[in-house]
C-alpha cells in the first residue's frame, strides 16, 4: 500500500529516517570527518549572507529571561566536554583547569564572555561582545599551537552551550516557542561562524529539526557514552571543575550536579549521595521539572532566581576575598551540620545494634584448633537485659574488616551475613549476636554458647 504523504505513518518513517541520518552525520561526518581539519585560527569579521539580527536578537532575549537554566545546562555541557578524550587532552595540557582554584577562574571566565556575547553585537567590531569573541579566538589558538584541536572538537564545544536546551528543554524549566529555539540556534550558528566552525560542521547548520536530531544524537551517542566509559584523566578534572563552579553558586555542591548531569541526559545516576546533595538533588528536579512550569509562580521565581544568580557572579568577579570567605565559612558549617548528624544518629540508634556499647573485658586465648595464632574474645555490654547483651566474638588476626565507621549501623543479622561474604565461614545467627567493629580485624561471630562456656572456664 503506497503511503500518503503527511499521513502518521509518513510521518513516523520520516521522523525515524531523519534520527538515523542524525546518527550517521555524527559519526560519519563530524566525529570521523570533522576530526581530520583541523580548529581554524582565522578571524572572520564579515557577516555572513544567511545573518538574520532579528533572529539574534531574540536568542538574546532568550536568554536573559532564562540566564539560570541556560547556565545550568552550560555547566552540565561542560561537565560532558571532559569526557571527550581530545577536548580532555586540551584542557589538561593547558595546566588552566586542573584544580578547583584554576577551574574556579577559568569558567567563572568564560561565564563572563557568554554573557558578553549574549548581551552585546557580536559582529560589531567596536562592541565588548566582539572584542570578547576575538580574544577567546586568541585564547583558542595559543593553547591550539601546543595541543591541536579539530572541527569536530569546536562543534562539540557548540553542543555544550546550546544542545541540552533545544533537546532536553523540558527537564530544564523550559518550553521553547519555535522563535526562541530559532533564535537560540541561529545566535550559536554565527558564534561558531565567529569561533571558526565551518559550516559542514556547523551544528546550527540546517533547519531546526535537523538541528535538534543533531544535538540529540550527540547528547546519546557520545556524551552519555562518555560519561559512563570516562577517560583516565576525566575524574581529575570533572571534579577540579565542578568544586570550582561550587565557589560561583555554592548551593550547587560536586555530587548534586553530577546527579543532575545523568538526570537531564536521561541516566539513572548510581553513586551515594550525602543527605544535603540528596536534598538539593531533589530540589533541582523539583525547581526544574514542576515549579517552573507553573504559570503565575514561575514567572516570579524566574525573575528572582536569574538575579541571584547574576548577583553571584558579580560577587565572584568584584569582590574575590569575600568568595574565598564564604569558601572557608561553608567548610566549617559543613563539619559543624556532619558532626550534630553523627551525633543525633548515635543518640538514636537502637540499642541492639551495638553502638555505644562498651567492653567489660577482652580475654585472649589460645584452642585447640588454632595454637599458632592468638585470638580474642570479647564480652560486649549493652544496656539491653543481661539475658540479652552477651554475646561472643572471634576476632581473626589480619587487616580487612567492614568498611565504614562508627555511624554506620548494622544488625545481627546483616553483621552475620557480610561476615560470611567476607571470610567464607558460616557464622550462627542469632538474635543475640552483635559485633565489634574494628577496622584492623575481620570479626567472625561465633555462638553465644561457646562464649559463655569460655567465660566459665
Amino acid at each position: 500500500m503506497k503511503l500518503t504523504e503527511g499521513s502518521y505513518t509518513h510521518k513516523l518513517l520520516t521522523e525515524n529516517s531523519r534520527e538515523r541520518d542524525a546518527v550517521v552525520w555524527v559519526r560519519e561526518e563530524l566525529l570521523r570527518g570533522g576530526s581530520q581539519w583541523t580548529a581554524d585560527s582565522a578571524e572572520p569579521v564579515i557577516p555572513p549572507p544567511w545573518l538574520d539580527e532579528e533572529k539574534l536578537r531574540r536568542g538574546q532575549n532568550f536568554f536573559h529571561n532564562n540566564f539560570l537554566s541556560i547556565f545550568v545546562s552550560n555547566l552540565v555541557g561542560l561537565l560532558c566536554l571532559l569526557s571527550v578524550p581530545s577536548i580532555l587532552h586540551v584542557l589538561s595540557a593547558s595546566q588552566r583547569s586542573a584544580t578547583p582554584a584554576t577551574a574556579y577562574k577559568r569558567y567563572l571566565s568564560t561565564l563572563t564572555h557568554v554573557m558578553r556575547w549574549y548581551g552585546g553585537e557580536i559582529f560589531n567590531t567596536e562592541s565588548s561582545a566582539f572584542k570578547s569573541i576575538q580574544a577567546v579566538r586568541k585564547m583558542h589558538a595559543s593553547a591550539f599551537a601546543c595541543t591541536p584541536a579539530s572541527q569536530a572538537d569546536l562543534a562539540l564545544t557548540q553542543w555544550a552551550f546550546f544542545g541540552l536546551v533545544v533537546t532536553r528543554g523540558n527537564h530544564l524549566g523550559l518550553t521553547l516557542t519555535r522563535n526562541e529555539e530559532e533564535g537560540l540556534v541561529h545566535f550559536w550558528r554565527a558564534v561558531g561562524y565567529l569561533m571558526g566552525i565551518d559550516d559542514r560542521y556547523n551544528l546550527c547548520t540546517g533547519d531546526l529539526s535537523d538541528v535538534r536530531k543533531k544535538c540529540d544524537a550527540i547528547t546519546t551517542h557520545v556524551m552519555l557514552k562518555g560519561l559512563q566509559d570516562p577517560p583516565p584523566d576525566f575524574p581529575l578534572m570533572a571534579d577540579a571543575l565542578l568544586k570550582g563552579v561550587h565557589r560561583i553558586t555554592p548551593v550547587l555542591d560536586p555530587n548534586t550536579l553530577r546527579a543532575f548531569a545523568f538526570h537531564l541526559l536521561g541516566h539513572k545516576y548510581t553513586d551515594d549521595l550525602s543527605w544535603y546533595s540528596a536534598f538539593m538533588f531533589a530540589v533541582m528536579k523539583c525547581n526544574f521539572g514542576i515549579v517552573l512550569d507553573i504559570p503565575v509562580l514561575s514567572s516570579c521565581l524566574r525573575l528572582v532566581e536569574n538575579n541571584l544568580l547574576r548577583l553571584n557572579i558579580y560577587i565572584c568577579n568584584s569582590f574575590p576575598v569575600l568568595v574565598r570567605a564564604c569558601t572557608s565559612f561553608e567548610i566549617y558549617v559543613i563539619a559543624v551540620m556532619n558532626l550534630l548528624l553523627e551525633l543525633y544518629q548515635k543518640a538514636s540508634s537502637p540499642v541492639e545494634y551495638g553502638i555505644g556499647a562498651r567492653w567489660d573485658g577482652v580475654e585472649r586465648y589460645v584452642s585447640g584448633e588454632t595454637k599458632d595464632k592468638g585470638e580474642w574474645v570479647g564480652i560486649m555490654n549493652t544496656m539491653n537485659p543481661p539475658e540479652c547483651c552477651w554475646v561472643c566474638c572471634r576476632v581473626v588476626g589480619g587487616r580487612g574488616g567492614i568498611r565504614g565507621s562508627s555511624r554506620l549501623r548494622y544488625s545481627a543479622r546483616l553483621v552475620a551475613q557480610a561476615l560470611h561474604d567476607l571470610t567464607h565461614q558460616e557464622p550462627l545467627l542469632s538474635d543475640r549476636l552483635c559485633f565489634r567493629y574494628d577496622a584492623e580485624d575481620i570479626v567472625v561471630i561465633v555462638s553465644v554458647v561457646e562464649l559463655r562456656d569460655h567465660a566459665n572456664e
